[in-house]
């Protein structure tokens, strides 16, 4: 439902601008980490669909996309304070020739050392609900940074 309501809102705006004049300024907080739901939207920014109806869209992420970290790590007493995760979403052509998704998950934890930043990632990676919603279909990679 969220979805549909996103979709209208990008087309009415889209339907508002275009009319030769500068391009409306739209900024967009997405719903959590940038991840595979958000593909359509970074396509749109990115290959000039939203300016070419009129539309400057900002895209942001949540301020807190280390949420899911966060709580894995509060049962481990683990200090995760500083800690910031990023995500890149890529889309490519699979053998197939149909489409598919990655993503890469950077993962920056100043207090803990590499393995324990990592071992932590992964848990987090296993309770994420999009990560337990796309397992299998998207290909995902942590790391460390």
């Amino acid at each position: 439902m969220r979805k549909a309501a996103l979709a209208l809102l990008v087309l009415a705006l889209a339907a508002c601008g275009g009319s030769g004049g500068e391009d409306t300024h739209v900024s967009l907080m997405l719903d959590w980490t940038p991840n595979p739901d958000h593909v359509g939207l970074y396509y749109a920014r990115d290959t000039g669909l939203f300016r070419g109806d009129g539309l400057d869209v900002a895209i942001r992420a949540p301020s807190d996309p280390a949420a899911p970290l966060k709580l894995v790590a509060a049962g481990e007493k683990a200090d995760v304070s500083g800690t910031e995760v990023s995500a890149s979403v890529a889309i490519g052509t699979l053998e197939t020739g149909a489409f598919g998704l990655a993503v890469e998950l950077d993962v920056h934890a100043p207090q803990l050392d590499h393995d324990a930043a990592l071992a932590l990632a992964e848990k987090a990676h296993q309770v994420c609900p999009y990560s337990n919603a796309t397992r299998g279909n998207v290909d995902v990679r942590l790391t460390v940074v």
